[in-house]
C-alpha cells in the first residue's frame, strides 16, 4: 500500500510508471540517450539516472589483509572482523547501505576499539524515500506479519488539519501493533515530513513501547504528526478525528 500511495502521486505529477520492465541496452545519440526495453518498445530521454543497485567497494589491499568476505566484508556485532584489531563499516559490509547506520556503526567501532563493550543493534533501523510525499517505514511490514496476531491501524494524510493547510491530501501514517498487548512492532509513513516523523515509530520499535503509552503524550497541533496519533488512536480503535 505504500508504494501504491506513492505511485498514485506520481502519476499525478505526470510521472510514467513502466512496470515489471527491464532495460535491454542503452544508447548514446545527438540529443540524449536511446533507451531499449526488452519488450521491444524504445524510449528517448535526455538524462537517465540509475537508482537502484549497489555492491561494496573492497580495495585489493584491504583483501590482502585476509579479512572474510560474503558479498561484503563480515563482521560481528562490535563491528570486528576475523583479522585482529581490523573492523570494518559502512557500505563495505554489504549490510544495511544507509548512511545513518553506517554513522552508527562507526560510533560503536570506535567504542570498541577504545575497550567500551558496545553492539549494534538492527532491530530498528528506519528506511527513508525523499519522494514527493516523502516514505519512511521501521520494524516489521505487513507483508511479513501474521494478520491474526497483529493489530494493523491506518489514519488519511486527508484527515490531517496541518496537511490540509498545506493541500495535501494523498498519504497516511500506519501502526502495526501486538495484537495481545499493543506494542508496536513497526510503523510506516507516506507523508510530507514523513523522513523526519519516523523517529516517533524508531523510539517506539527500539524500546517495545505500547500504542497507548504513545497515544497519550500530547502530540502538537497543528502539525503532521497528529497522523501517526490517529494512526495509534486506531489501534485501540477510537481515532478521534475520524
Amino acid at each position: 500500500d505504500v508504494a501504491e500511495e506513492v505511485k498514485k502521486a506520481l502519476k499525478r505529477k505526470g510521472v510514467k510508471i513502466l512496470e515489471k520492465t527491464k532495460v535491454s541496452s542503452l544508447s548514446k545519440v545527438d540529443d540524449g540517450f536511446e533507451v531499449a526495453l526488452e519488450n521491444g518498445e524504445t524510449l528517448k530521454a535526455e538524462k537517465v539516472l540509475l537508482a537502484a543497485g549497489r555492491k561494496p567497494n573492497i580495495p585489493e589491499d584491504v583483501k590482502a589483509l585476509g579479512v572474510k568476505i560474503e558479498k561484503g566484508v563480515v563482521t560481528d556485532s562490535r563491528m570486528r572482523t576475523n583479522v585482529e584489531n581490523v573492523y570494518a563499516i559502512g557500505d563495505i559490509r554489504s549490510g544495511i547501505m544507509l548512511a545513518h547506520v553506517a554513522m552508527y556503526e562507526g560510533i560503536v567501532a570506535a567504542k570498541n576499539i577504545a575497550g567500551e563493550e558496545e553492539e549494534m543493534d538492527y532491530s530498528a533501523v528506519p528506511s527513508i524515500i525523499f519522494s514527493s510525499p516523502e516514505v519512511a517505514s521501521v520494524g516489521v511490514r505487513e507483508k511479513d506479519v501474521n494478520p491474526e496476531e497483529v493489530v494493523i491501524s491506518k489514519f488519511p494524510v486527508s484527515a490531517n488539519g496541518r496537511a490540509r493547510t498545506m493541500l495535501e491530501n494523498i498519504g497516511f501514517a500506519k501502526v502495526i501493533a501486538d495484537k495481545k498487548d499493543r506494542t508496536v512492532l513497526g510503523m510506516s509513513i507516506v507523508s510530507p515530513s514523513a523522513t523526519d516523523m519516523i523517529m516517533e515509530g524508531v523510539i517506539a520499535v527500539k524500546f517495545r513501547m505500547k500504542a497507548e503509552d504513545l497515544e497519550k503524550a500530547i502530540h502538537p497541533h497543528p502539525t503532521l504528526t497528529e497522523t501517526i496519533l490517529g494512526a495509534l488512536e486506531g489501534v485501540s480503535g477510537k481515532p478521534i478525528h475520524l
